[in-house]
């Protein structure tokens, strides 16, 4: 797991260097981090609150944290993130968006996907965009849970 969070805040440092828009990092690094979250159940579980951390996962999450406040002062600063919004604000919408266990495989991806655009919209000052995908109906959740409580 500190592996996949050392990943994490590499991916976060790159889109930083590459990235020269603000909002545009910002929105990279959440996606990645959204990413590994669909494709890890362990970091999922962590980043819920589901697992018991030991002080090196404390230390990784702490300097990711403070990368991400960065990302954030930086797309606040430059008017594209709305001036209200803090880390935990933004920690605690990322839990929401793929904590659920069944969100994983092609289709899980798609919908955390569809569930970011929809955060970031609320985030972003001023502007939407599109939503990626279509969204989930009720049988499909439905069928989604049933699997992954039989797997």
């Amino acid at each position: 797991m500190l592996d996949h969070l050392e990943q994490i805040f590499e991916g976060g440092e790159q889109a930083i260097r590459e990235e020269p828009d603000p909002w545009k990092a910002f929105v990279r690094y959440l996606r990645y981090l959204v990413e590994w979250k669909s494709r890890d159940e362990g970091l999922a579980e962590l980043f819920a609150g589901r697992v018991v951390v030991s002080d090196e996962i404390r230390a990784a999450r702490r300097r990711m944290e403070l990368q991400l406040r960065d990302l954030i002062r930086r797309a606040q600063e430059a008017g594209e993130l709305r001036g209200d919004v803090a880390v935990g604000d933004v920690g605690v919408l990322l839990s929401s968006v793929c904590s659920a266990p069944w969100l994983h495989g092609d289709r899980g991806r798609q919908l955390n996907e569809r569930f970011l655009a929809v955060v970031l919209d609320g985030l972003r000052t001023p502007g939407t965009s599109p939503l990626p995908y279509r969204p989930a109906t009720l049988p499909e959740i439905e069928r989604l849970i049933s699997a992954s409580s039989r797997g």
